[in-house]
Order: C-alpha cells, then structure tokens, then sequence
C-alpha cells in the first residue's frame, strides 16, 4: 500500500491507484486519526481563557501591561492605595495636614519572589500636606529617594508625580525605590 503524508500532521493519504483493494480502510484510520486529534484540541481550547470574562490566575509573564488607575478625594488623613484595583491612583484634590498612603494588597508574592511591583500617584499640591508618610499593609517605610531624601512637594496649581516600586516584592522587608517629579496638569 504506497502513502503520501499530509503536509501538516504527516498523515498518511491513500494512493488511488496503488490502493484500489485498502483505500476505505486507510480512509477510516486517518478519519480516526483525525477525529482524536479535533477531540484534544477541542477539550484543550473549552479549557482554555474564554475571550472575554474570564478569570486568568496565577503568575503571567508580560513584556507590557496595561494598568488600571482610579481617584482619591485630597485632605488629610489615611489613603488607602489597594493594589488589587488599581496601581494608578490620581489625588484629585488638594492635600491637607498629615495624610498617610497605606499600600495594600501586595498578594501573591512568595518569599524570594523577584518580581516587580509599581504604585503611580499624581498628587494635587502635595506641598499643602504638612506631612506625608508611605506605609504597606499598616507598616510604616521609608523609600530609597532618587536623591536620597525625601522630595519637597509641588505648591498649589502643580501635581506631583511619585513612582513607588520594588523589585524583590516577596521579600521579609521589600526595598522600596521612589521617583518624583512635578508636573502641569492639564
């Protein structure tokens, strides 16, 4: 019985004229053959992230990424930065007094972990504020400065713009780097 391979999945074809006597028996081993490789690809892709809706969990290696932002009322007091909803968070008004950004939600991140986590503010006069204090999860720290002290905050009519990140999230005590600069909203 002579064969030729099928471009793809190298399934054998019948030849027609060498193979008047066992062509339907070879024509049912590919359709066989056929019909249980269309069967795993169909249980792997219903087991597969729906297009949309869907829940993705676990570790995702991405080149880049699309993060969400939301809005904080200024003033004084406690601002609580959940880092399950938003990584971007925008002061919409004017701070005031002491205010304290408490970072939350850093989950998912084992001991020795190595992976990056990033927090954006854009915050409105920060100069207004008499102090401003960074605690994770209820715990007071202290960012590494770009200049190695805190910044001096933006006066009334400039957002500051603070970059908080680390880069050993897992760790007992993660390092945490600060970035600031001023800027004109639009």
């Amino acid at each position: 019985m002579a064969t030729d391979p099928t471009t793809n999945y190298g399934w054998d074809l019948p030849d027609v004229s060498a193979d008047a006597g066992s062509w339907g028996t070879l024509l049912n081993t590919i359709l066989d053959d056929i019909d249980d490789k269309l069967f795993t690809a169909d249980a792997v892709a219903d087991a597969a992230l729906p297009l949309a809706g869907g829940v993705m969990t676990g570790h995702t290696d991405l080149l880049t990424q699309h993060i969400s932002g939301l809005s904080l009322v200024g003033g004084s007091g406690t601002k609580t930065i959940d880092l399950a909803t938003a990584n971007y968070w925008r002061i919409t008004t004017n701070l005031a007094g002491a205010v304290v950004f408490d970072i939350t939600n850093i989950a998912g991140y084992s001991a020795g972990n190595t992976d990056v986590v990033a927090v954006i503010l854009q915050i409105k006069a920060g100069s207004l504020a008499s102090s401003i204090t960074f605690k994770l999860d209820g715990t007071i720290f202290v960012p590494l400065w770009q200049d190695g002290s805190a910044p001096t905050y933006a006066a009334n009519g400039k957002d500051d713009i603070i970059v908080l990140f680390t880069y050993n999230a897992g760790a007992a005590t993660p390092v945490w780097i600060g970035v600031h600069a001023v800027a004109s909203p639009a």
